[in-house]
């Protein structure tokens, strides 16, 4: 049976990491869940967690952040796109 570190708690009843808080006092089973937060989310390439049927239970939060990056970037360059188009000269004629 796995067990929890104690030496994290050795100057702190509770330790941050990033947006996880590991608590001295939380039970094994939320804090290897915490664990496993913190590892998804350091991870830089999208990764997703899924049940059994496919449905997506977790994905690491630089993948989220990424994609909302992109989305805006996306967005912008559309819009510019649209705005030059009308005012930009056409080379084909």
């Amino acid at each position: 049976m796995p067990a929890i570190n104690q030496q994290l708690f050795a100057d702190s009843p509770t330790l941050h990491l990033r947006d996880v808080a590991l608590f001295e006092n939380d039970d094994i089973q939320t804090h290897l869940e915490k664990l496993a937060r913190i590892v998804l989310d350091e991870m830089r390439q999208f990764v997703a967690l899924l049940d059994a049927n496919g449905n997506t239970l977790e994905i690491n939060r630089a993948a989220l952040q990424r994609s909302q990056r992109c989305c805006r970037v996306a967005t912008c360059l559309r819009l510019a796109s649209e705005w030059l188009g009308d005012a930009a000269p056409d080379a084909g004629r």
